[in-house]
């Protein structure tokens, strides 16, 4: 198990209404029968858009009866997730079995409680910019008593904005 805490988006516990039976064969073999599902910023203040949010194991919980314990991907969390979440099972793809029979497929939606968010878990970006093709254009400039034909005036550019633009809106 990992050694994730509540709150930082990593375990999900499934606590079912019977007894589960045959508890040797869930770890191992429930990855690809459950699926988590909810929505999150595409950045602060942004759309929300669905989650990547990855299995990492299915097993039977330590200490709660009649349990599963789902543990998510350690980059693939949901903590930053917003509104409820899905948590669905595929009898077909899982061997999840109670003391009336096999378990069938469900989904159940729950509002996550105490999470940490983690805007940006990486580094901080920066962008630099130079300017590479410029024009100058000069305007007449009447120097007196300043300079001699030998000397001349160094110009650079100081000041430049820079727009950016959406790759999406830039024709190819």
């Amino acid at each position: 198990m990992s050694n994730f805490t509540k709150g930082q988006g990593a375990k999900i516990t499934v606590k079912f209404t019977e007894m589960l039976i045959n508890t040797e064969s869930i770890e191992g073999n429930n990855e690809n029968a459950f699926s988590v599902e909810g929505q999150e910023f595409l950045y602060i203040n942004g759309p929300l858009v669905t989650g990547d949010y990855q299995i990492n194991t299915v097993e039977l919980h330590p200490s709660e009866p009649n349990s599963v314990l789902i543990t998510m991907l350690p980059l693939k969390r949901f903590h930053n997730s917003e509104g409820e979440l899905l948590v669905q099972y595929d009898a077909g793809e899982g061997n999840l079995e109670g003391i009336a029979g096999i378990v069938e497929s469900f989904q159940e939606s729950f509002m996550p409680t105490d999470l940490e968010p983690v805007p940006n878990p990486h580094l901080e970006e920066n962008i630099a910019s130079s300017v590479s093709d410029y024009i100058l254009t000069l305007t007449e400039i009447n120097f007196i008593d300043g300079f001699t034909d030998d000397e001349f005036v160094e110009c650079a550019v100081t000041d430049y904005t820079v727009t950016f633009t959406h790759i999406d809106h830039i024709d190819p």
